[in-house]
């Protein structure tokens, strides 16, 4: 996150230092130095002792500097300041109908330890970034950062419409402007023999490390999407199959795909696994292969 923080910064104080002090860039009339920046839990915060604002983030400062709301700061950094440097562009989202606001800091580059997640599943680097699976180093809500340095993954589709997913988490998904979303249209290619359609991004993951290709909407209950593609993908495969969890919500979601034509899949998943995730977590990438008949 500092990184980015002197980006900001520099742009709009020019050369400063952390712990030194200046002459306040937010009052004219300030003749003594009172203005300084430090380094709080691993941010650069500011602090003006002429207005008494002390914690706030680089957000903050430009908001204060030109007298805008903290949404419309945020935009004006995107605009003038380049926070790219080899991640993807920081978000600042306000969700539709409510004051809530969520940041979200990611990169494309994935550490040892979320490979590691991944390979329990036997899902590789490649295509990780295939799929762009990012890494997440903060969530924000209103102000509040919600990262505890627990792993947490970004699903990018695009830079408006994203699922962060932090395993083992109560609340394992936060969506932003998912309506429509299908996990893995933009890999397909032109056409093919077969087409799978699976409950999550990570059994997609998991099988496509077959060599099958895969499409998963948000959920294995919310077909609508899928349903607006069917005759596409009819033209550009030859048959369209699901394969969705073993308990009875994956049965039930699998009866409703039967009726927009997709052939679905009842495996015989080993006793304690009900996706092909925990197929190859709990028994090994061959297990899978055996359990789809493949090998």
């Amino acid at each position: 996150m500092a990184e980015n923080e002197e980006l900001v910064y520099s742009h709009y104080l020019g050369a400063c230092e952390v712990g030194e002090m200046y002459k306040s860039p937010l009052r004219q009339n300030d003749t003594n130095p009172s203005f300084g920046l430090y380094v709080k839990d691993g941010r650069i915060k500011w602090k003006d002792f002429g207005i008494d604002q002390e914690g706030a983030d680089a957000i903050a400062l430009v908001s204060y500097m030109f007298g805008i709301s903290r949404d419309r700061a945020f935009e004006k950094i995107k605009r003038e300041v380049d926070l790219r440097r080899g991640r993807v562009q920081n978000k600042l989202i306000k969700r539709s109908g409510s004051k809530s606001t969520v940041y979200v800091e990611a990169r494309s580059h994935l550490r040892k330890n979320e490979l590691e997640f991944w390979k329990k599943f036997g899902v590789s680097g490649e295509v990780l970034r295939k799929y762009k699976v990012c890494g997440i180093d903060e969530i924000v809500f209103n102000g509040l950062s919600v990262w505890d340095e627990s792993l947490s993954f970004l699903y990018l589709i695009s830079e408006d419409s994203w699922q962060a997913y932090r395993p083992g988490k109560p609340s394992k998904f936060i969506n932003w402007n998912t309506s429509g979303m299908i996990f893995g249209w933009d890999q397909l290619p032109p056409a093919g023999e077969n087409i799978y359609i699976t409950s999550s991004l990570k059994d997609l993951l998991t099988l496509s490390m077959l060599g099958l290709y895969v499409l998963a909407p948000l959920g294995e209950n919310n077909l609508v999407p899928i349903s607006k593609k069917i005759s596409d993908l009819n033209a550009r495969f030859s048959k369209i199959s699901c394969i969705f969890d073993g308990d009875k919500a994956g049965r039930e979601a699998s009866l409703k795909a039967k009726e927009l034509g997709i052939t679905p899949i009842f495996l015989d998943y080993p006793k304690g696994c009900k996706d092909p995730a925990e197929v190859v977590e709990k028994h090994g990438q061959d297990k899978l292969w055996s359990v789809l008949g493949l090998g």
